[in-house]
């Protein structure tokens, strides 16, 4: 059997296969989708366990009816005042759209569907649709996906041969942690509010670290007056003594100046570092950016400290006793990657 859909109609015979909510509806696509990529009627039989006779007549119907016909005919999914094949208009636009609030999907509905649809019954349709109302998320505008694809294809590799080469992986960074306590979320009473106390000083330690790729909880802090070339120098050879058992030392890192100045690639030239420099605006791809969130949260967004100094020490004691956070950090600080780009990408 030769059948083919046209481009229009695949796309939202996919679209609508996605949405269903019923088994015969999603086999009914299926079939038609399936025939279209080359499979055979007798295959396709075999494979969803239905006859062979009902595979040609959903043929026949999308040949007699259409799409819409095929779509709809004897199988309105009664979700509000949209049958199926408005369904999958809807989610289509909301796949390859991002709306703001209901008002705007009501609009749209109403624009291209011509159905009036009440605001205050859309929050339960997106619901069945699959879809959340949530903060969206923000990427570097200029991050590049594939460099940052390639550089996580490497990174795993080098991974791979950490073991034959004696060698470890570590990835670093500065952080400057200031002395204020940041608001965040919590379980509040309904109608209520939590307050925590905050400074207005702008005081701030400034710490450069690394963390083992393969091994989260073996991190090293070094606390500086000022985090220049000097200080990452600094940091470096302890590094170093750090690993003296290991014949390679890996740090990724990002392109800051004091970690690509001549200083410290004159003294990495003659260590058994070698320095990985991340793609610009990546930093997704460094690990160590999930510690300093998670550092964050645990000591400096809900906690109000009366004097610099109780901060300090604080912040220092979290480094100090990182094995108490052992079973956490082996799931955040998981080497796998989520690649960053700035072209417009809801899912």
């Amino acid at each position: 059997m030769i059948f083919q859909l046209n481009d229009s109609d695949r796309e939202i015979l996919e679209t609508y296969r996605s949405s269903s909510s019923g088994k015969k509806d999603y086999i009914r696509s299926t079939v038609l989708l399936s025939l279209d990529q080359g499979k055979s009627a007798k295959e396709l039989s075999e494979i969803l366990g239905i006859d062979l006779s009902s595979i040609y007549n959903y043929v026949k119907s999308y040949d007699r009816s259409g799409l819409s016909g095929f779509i709809s005919s004897n199988y309105l999914g009664f979700w509000g005042k949209l049958d199926s094949f408005e369904l999958a208009a809807l989610d289509k636009e909301l796949r390859s759209h991002l709306h703001k609030n209901c008002q705007s999907i009501a609009y749209w509905i109403k624009e291209n569907l011509g159905i009036d649809y009440a605001v205050k019954s859309l929050p339960s349709l997106m619901k069945r649709l699959g879809f959340s109302y949530k903060k969206t998320k923000t990427v570097p505008a200029k991050a590049d996906k594939e460099l940052q694809t390639y550089f996580a294809e490497d990174i795993q590799a080098l991974i791979e041969r950490l073991d034959s080469e004696n060698a470890v992986l570590l990835y670093s960074d500065a952080v400057h942690p200031q002395w204020n306590t940041r608001s965040n979320y919590g379980w509040i009473p309904t109608g209520g509010e939590h307050e925590i106390k905050s400074v207005s000083g702008r005081q701030r330690i400034n710490l450069t670290g690394t963390v083992n790729a393969q091994n989260p909880s073996d991190i090293l802090i070094s606390e500086s007056e000022t985090v220049d070339s000097e200080s990452v120098r600094e940091f470096l050879d302890k590094v170093e003594d750090a690993y003296l058992d290991k014949s390679k030392i890996y740090i990724v890192l990002d392109q800051a100046s004091y970690f690509k100045s001549y200083l410290v690639q004159d003294w990495v030239y003659n260590s058994k570092i070698e320095l990985i420099y991340l793609p610009t605006y990546s930093p997704n791809l460094n690990l160590i950016e999930r510690l300093w969130k998670f550092m964050r949260k645990e000591i400096i967004d809900y906690e109000y400290y009366d004097t610099f100094e109780k901060f300090r020490t604080n912040v220092l004691a979290f480094f100090e006793y990182i094995d108490d956070y052992k079973d956490k950090l082996k799931t955040l600080l998981v080497p796998n990657f989520h690649v960053q780009f700035s072209k417009t990408n809801f899912y």
